[in-house]
């Protein structure tokens, strides 16, 4: 069966309450301040055991760290959450996201980056752009917004239409205080002028922003040649037959200029395909997360 905005509603709780199950290998308990694990903070230094993130590794601290049996220890940073923030997490349910799994994969993504701030006491604004006009919902409990979002989809004006970069933006600077993470959650049909212009603006106010790509393999590996390809729902573009070698250089023209946006403004980022990519990237996620809410703490 194909996934789409109407199946999508009947395994919506069970896909919610997944993601929350496997972010909780990645929390840190009910108690940000002297909370250890992700956070803020270095707290402590220990030796890297077997199954440690390997991101935490103190590689300066390695470089001298040369044990009894002259072989070289790496040390690992343990952090603590100094204080909770205002998060923003925004789901993309525009029309180029209404495709096989891409929404299912970013609905996951805000249940587990929510799931991530109910445990490090950080608050959240959820805004979801769609159809009608977009979800925003400040100061919402972590624990409901993966809920009310899809309450949105499912009972409200539900995805579709195109979302607007300029409008989040604008949303974004009148509900979060500075030094909020900004987290978008989306697909990479989008301009590197919009992008660049919407970090541009989160930067300008302290806030932290990561962004996390949902994508079809269509959209990774190409098809063949003569295949149909979607190129712009949100512009009423449908199917157009394109050559293998075409697409491969307008795909290729386009991803490089997004990755030129993200190192230009060092924005966070991970990309994964389906429900099964998104279950895959606990890890990406919370380092996103995390590398968001530094960014905005710095």
């Amino acid at each position: 069966m194909e996934l789409n905005s109407e199946n999508l509603c009947s395994i919506a709780g069970k896909l919610i309450e997944t993601a929350r199950r496997r972010a909780m290998p990645y929390l840190v308990g009910q108690t940000a301040v002297k909370s250890r694990g992700i956070g803020v903070e270095p707290e402590d230094y220990r030796e890297y055991a077997p199954g440690d993130d390997f991101r935490f590794i103190d590689w300066r601290l390695s470089s001298r760290a040369i044990g009894s049996d002259g072989k070289q220890k790496f040390i690992l940073r343990e952090r603590r959450a100094e204080r909770s923030l205002e998060s923003v997490l925004i789901l993309d349910a525009s029309a180029s996201m209404d495709y096989k799994e891409k929404l299912a994969a970013g609905i996951y993504a805000i249940s587990f980056l929510s799931t991530l701030a109910l445990n490090l006491d950080d608050r959240i604004t959820i805004i979801v752009a769609g159809s009608g006009d977009p979800l925003v919902l400040p100061h919402i409990d972590p624990g409901h917004a993966a809920y009310a979002t899809i309450a949105y989809i499912c009972k409200g004006p539900g995805p579709g239409g195109k979302v607007s970069l300029n409008m989040m933006k604008k949303i974004v600077l009148r509900l979060a205080r500075r030094r909020s993470p900004v987290i978008l959650v989306t697909d990479i049909a989008h301009t590197p002028e919009g992008l660049s212009s919407f970090f541009e603006a989160m930067r300008a106010v302290k806030n932290g922003v990561g962004i996390a790509f949902s994508s079809d393999k269509s959209e990774v590996s190409l098809p063949e040649i003569g295949s149909s390809l979607i190129l712009d729902p949100e512009e009423g573009i449908s199917f157009v037959e394109i050559h293998k070698k075409e697409l491969s250089e307008e795909l290729q023209l386009h991803r490089a200029r997004i990755g030129s946006v993200l190192r230009r403004w060092g924005v966070p980022n991970v990309e994964f395909v389906g429900i099964k990519g998104a279950g895959q990237s606990g890890s990406r996620l919370a380092w996103l997360y995390v590398s968001a809410r530094e960014m905005a703490y710095a």
